[in-house]
């Protein structure tokens, strides 16, 4: 098990590992779920969501689903960078690869539509939480009355 892309992005080296792990490639070792979600939330994180989405991509494309911790992190992002859309489109496609969400994830969606007015966003999700019975959080009711 290679442990260096993690050591180096604890280490905020974050260029360092995800070329690291392009590296991995290259010389033909393949990448498994746990090199891709730890990939996915330490980009997320630094704030570099187009690779954090490729990676979201290139795990799919490989037979992985993401880990709801790193969808959450990724979502969490870009919501709060105002692209609660892009990351509603990634979760439609995740769903259809057997990926389970939590209310954290539809959380993140809603305060995210909410932040930017989208209203139909914010109750189309609403309404998919009722319908898998998760609870709705402060954030969420809050995000339904300003809209």
């Amino acid at each position: 098990m290679v442990k260096r892309p993690l050591a180096l992005s604890l280490k905020g080296r974050i260029e360092e590992a995800v070329g690291f792990l392009e590296e991995m490639e290259n010389v033909g070792l393949k990448p498994y779920d746990e090199t891709f979600n730890h990939s996915i939330k330490v980009c997320s994180k630094a704030g570099r969501l187009e690779a954090s989405l490729k990676f979201c991509k290139r795990m799919i494309t490989m037979g992985f689903v993401p880990s709801c911790s790193a969808i959450n992190e990724m979502f969490s992002k870009l919501c709060e960078n105002g692209d609660a859309k892009r990351a509603d489109e990634t979760l439609t496609v995740l769903l259809d690869k057997g990926f389970v969400p939590d209310e954290s994830t539809y959380s993140y969606l809603v305060t995210g539509y909410g932040k930017v007015g989208d209203v139909e966003g914010v109750l189309k999700l609403y309404f998919e939480m009722e319908q898998k019975l998760f609870m709705p959080d402060s954030l969420v009711f809050t995000s339904l009355i300003i809209i």
